[in-house]
């Protein structure tokens, strides 16, 4: 499991984990079920920390973002901490 560059057309995330469409669900599931984010042990504060991170904009102060940006780095957020539970977990 390396890290590499994400290629979107649109906005270009550096320093994320690939996603394809099994992991997409996953990641769907993770922001919208609190069972599941317990059991990983990701908070909310986390999954918007990433997805500062690897965007550069600071989605809770910065209101000059679309919607559908937000809703992708909010996904590719979850899927980093989920992989990186994954991986340090064991």
């Amino acid at each position: 499991m390396s890290k590499r560059t994400v290629k979107y057309k649109k906005h270009p995330m550096k320093g994320c984990y690939k996603m394809n469409k099994h992991d997409r669900w996953k990641a769907e599931m993770l922001l919208k079920s609190d069972w599941m984010k317990r059991a990983s042990h990701i908070t909310n504060a986390m999954i918007y920390d990433e997805a500062t991170r690897i965007s550069g904009i600071d989605w809770l102060t910065d209101k000059n973002y679309s919607s559908r940006k937000y809703v992708e780095a909010k996904l590719q957020s979850a899927h980093n901490l989920r992989k990186k539970y994954i991986k340090y977990a064991r």
